[in-house]
């Protein structure tokens, strides 16, 4: 069944190779014999159980979310008949982690320690937000000026982030043939890592960069909308988790409250923030799930 959605289930999204991974994995736990209408709610709770054993409740829930997309695709073309909202998925509950980023003398030590095209991939990294698959894939086309155009984004919604001098330079000489590749990066990224010690940190991967880059936004004050719209963030949920890495925000606020009721500030200041893209015929039901 498996290989007769590849290809069509999450083809071309960013999520691709990482839920064909959870499917694989799942297939081999369920076995090869399983077939897609058995599958319910009983064996569900049971391959959580396997999967807690040594994941993370957010990770369990990922591979619980890939499952739930397969079946329905399954369900939408016939290969199965039983319907998935008759499944019960016990989603697990999620911790909330602090939020890491890197600071001033682990960016330094970065520089010193990565290849020089890597470090100008993390430099750009920090100070745009942009995820690994984004900037690996960015073209000259997509730089205008000072912004960055991106149109293929996770969320599937363009958007255009400013860039500093320095940053655009270091993307150009990138993108013009200076581009290390993903596995190069994840390489050198790890050999830095580790002569930081800080191989044992499993949040210090690429993507902190991204988080580095809303934490500085917030850093200097700027607007959580704002800084929503920069990183391309759906829900306003999401960037509201890093307000909290600055609370004395809050004591600002009232202080520029303050200034505005004595006609010491406009709404200008009081609001200032930052300046600066057909599917195969059904066979039938009863397919084996991973056949």
């Amino acid at each position: 069944m498996i290989p007769l959605a590849k290809g069509q289930l999450w083809y071309g999204k960013d999520c691709e190779a990482a839920s064909w991974r959870q499917i694989d994995t799942l297939a081999a736990l369920l076995g090869p014999k399983t077939r897609l209408d058995s599958i319910d709610t009983r064996m569900i709770d049971r391959l959580i159980l396997t999967l807690a054993k040594d994941k993370s409740g957010s990770t369990v829930n990922r591979y619980l979310s890939a499952l739930r997309k397969f079946l329905s695709w399954s369900k939408s073309r016939g290969y199965r008949n039983a319907p998935v909202e008759d499944i019960e998925f016990s989603w697990r509950k999620e911790v909330a982690h602090r939020i890491r980023w890197i600071n001033e003398d682990e960016e330094a030590q970065l520089e010193a320690l990565l290849p020089p095209n890597t470090w100008k991939l993390v430099y750009v990294g920090i100070r745009t937000g942009c995820r690994l698959s984004e900037l690996l894939t960015a073209t000259e086309g997509q730089i205008n000026g000072n912004r960055l155009h991106l149109w293929k984004t996770k969320n599937h919604k363009p958007r255009t982030i400013p860039m500093g001098d320095k940053t655009r330079q270091f993307l150009l000489e990138l993108i013009r043939g200076d581009m290390p590749t993903g596995p190069m990066v994840r390489r050198h990224w790890d050999k830095a890592r580790a002569a930081m010690g800080l191989a044992g940190d499993k949040q210090f991967v690429f993507h902190i960069t991204r988080h580095t880059c809303a934490t500085r936004l917030v850093e200097v004050g700027v607007n959580v909308f704002i800084i929503q719209e920069w990183m391309g963030h759906t829900r306003i949920d999401t960037t509201l988790r890093y307000a909290h890495v600055r609370p004395q925000n809050l004591d600002e606020a009232l202080l520029k409250v303050e200034l505005f009721e004595a006609g010491q500030l406009d709404h200008q200041q009081v609001s200032a923030g930052y300046e600066g893209d057909p599917p195969p015929n059904p066979r039938g039901a009863n397919h084996r799930f991973a056949a």
